[in-house]
C-alpha cells in the first residue's frame, strides 16, 4: 500500500482502536479483508488489479442483486461493473447521514430481500445494517467504495480523481455532482428513503 494509506492504518485506525480489536480476536467470527473494496488506488502495484475485479464480479455472476447506496452513489452506473448480474434492484437511501433512517433502510431490506445478494454501499450504516440483519439468509456484504476504486482503475488513474456524476470515495462532500437520466438505472430503483 501507498505511505499514506500505511500511515492510516498503522499510526491512527490500529492504534486508536486497540482495545476494539482485541475484543473481536476474542470471538469466533470471521471477518473478511476491509480492502475487498479497495483493490486498486492504495496499492503500489496495481498489475493484480484487473484480477481482483473479476474474481469480484464472481460473487455476482448470475445472480438477482439487491443495491443498498446513497443518493448519489449510482454505483455500477457508467460502467460494467454489475453487468454480469442477473437483475439488479435498488434501493437508495440518504447520501448523509444514513443511520438516522436505519429502521426504514432495514425494514426495506427486509420487505425485498427475496433470494438476492445484497450488496451495501452506504458507509458507516452499512456495517450496522450487515450486523442487524444476520438473521436473514441472504448473504449481506458491505461493498463501500467499490464503484470509485471501479472508475479509478478503468481510467488508469495514479490518484484519486473526482467523478463528475456519482459519489467518489474520499471526495465527500457531494457537491457539484451532475444529474443522471439513466432509464435502465432509473427503473431498478424500487425504494428510495430520504
Amino acid at each position: 500500500y501507498g505511505q499514506y494509506t500505511k500511515d492510516f492504518y498503522e499510526t491512527n485506525f490500529f492504534f486508536n482502536n486497540q482495545h476494539l480489536l482485541k475484543e473481536i480476536e476474542k470471538t469466533e467470527n470471521i471477518y473478511s479483508n476491509t480492502f475487498i473494496s479497495r483493490p486498486y488506488i492504495d496499492r503500489i502495484d496495481k498489475s493484480k488489479s484487473a484480477h481482483w475485479f473479476d474474481k469480484l464480479k464472481q460473487i455476482w455472476k448470475d445472480k438477482d442483486i439487491l443495491i443498498v447506496e446513497g443518493n448519489f452513489t449510482r454505483s455500477g452506473l457508467g460502467n460494467d461493473l454489475f453487468a454480469n448480474t442477473k437483475s439488479i434492484k435498488r434501493i437508495i437511501a440518504p447520501s448523509k447521514n444514513a443511520y438516522q433512517k436505519i429502521s426504514e433502510i432495514e425494514r426495506m431490506i427486509r420487505e425485498n430481500a427475496e433470494d438476492r445478494l445484497i450488496l451495501l454501499m452506504l458507509g458507516p450504516t452499512a456495517k450496522v445494517i450487515v450486523d442487524d440483519l444476520h438473521d436473514l439468509k441472504n448473504q449481506l456484504i458491505d461493498l463501500g467504495h467499490i464503484d470509485s476504486e471501479y472508475e479509478w482503475f478503468k481510467m488508469g488513474a495514479t490518484h484519486k480523481v473526482k467523478l463528475k456524476n456519482k459519489h467518489t470515495a474520499e471526495f465527500n462532500f457531494d457537491e457539484n455532482i451532475e444529474s443522471v437520466h439513466d432509464k435502465t438505472y432509473e427503473n431498478e430503483i424500487i425504494g428510495k428513503i430520504e
